[in-house]
């Protein structure tokens, strides 16, 4: 199913929450929202468009905003796949990315759907995967799911599958399925930025907490995001594949 326009609640709530999740983990609920990371993160919204200057960074959250930008642009999602030590984790957010922004996220059985879409068939990747679907449908106690993950899984891909945990595990109580993106003792704050990354693409900007968007009004850095994230999806890459 093609994309025929990127959604901009969707994108800046996935930018803005990403943000409150990694500035917000001691508190969800403190007073006020302090953007301790957010010139680093404007710095990654204005450099998208210039591919060689973005492929310097390797993590996953640092190329999640390039992966939305790119969106459908399957040449660029080669390059960077192509290019990067995490490729095997980037096509699995590729194939979450894709699945929530058209909508066909099947809640019954999300890594079964997963493993399907994968181009990839790692072993080692098929595997994990595996074991989080039965995690998932066991309903693990957080400390079980901590241990297991911190035991049994790759460390270089762990946040990917805890972020992927920590969304499909309670996708539709934001709040609370932030502070529970909390609890891992490796890659913390990686899980948690990513989980918010996630949970905002899933939910959308307008269906953030209302509080929060009490708070997000007083912050300046909130606007300059809202206008890069315009910017973004009004030179969305999609559009040429889509023509």
């Amino acid at each position: 199913m093609k994309l025929l326009y990127l959604s901009k609640d969707k994108v800046l709530g996935s930018f803005v929450t990403a943000l409150i999740a990694d500035n917000l983990s001691s508190n969800l609920h403190q007073e006020k929202i302090i953007f301790s990371e957010n010139n680093h993160f404007i710095n990654l919204l204005n450099n998208i468009y210039n591919l060689n200057s973005i492929l310097q960074y390797n993590s996953s959250i640092e190329l999640f905003p390039l992966m939305i930008y790119s969106y459908e642009n399957r040449e660029t999602l080669e390059i960077i796949n192509q290019l990067k030590k995490e490729q095997k984790a980037i096509e699995i957010l590729i194939i979450i990315v894709n699945l929530i922004l058209v909508d066909r996220i099947n809640f019954d059985e999300p890594i079964q759907q997963i493993i399907e879409h994968l181009e990839t068939k790692d072993i080692s990747i098929i595997n994990n995967l595996n074991q989080l679907d039965r995690i998932l449908k066991n309903q693990e106690t957080l400390t079980i799911v901590n241990e297991i993950f911190n035991t049994e899984f790759d460390i270089e891909l762990q946040e990917i599958y805890q972020a992927l945990y920590i969304f499909f595990s309670n996708p539709y109580h934001l709040e609370n399925s932030l502070q529970r993106s909390q609890y891992f003792v490796k890659k913390t704050q990686e899980t948690i930025i990513l989980s918010g990354y996630l949970l905002g693409l899933y939910h959308g900007y307008s269906k953030l907490p209302y509080q929060w968007h009490n708070i997000l009004n007083l912050n300046p850095e909130n606007t300059e995001i809202e206008i890069l994230t315009e910017k973004l999806v009004a030179q969305w890459q999609g559009k040429m594949e889509n023509k």
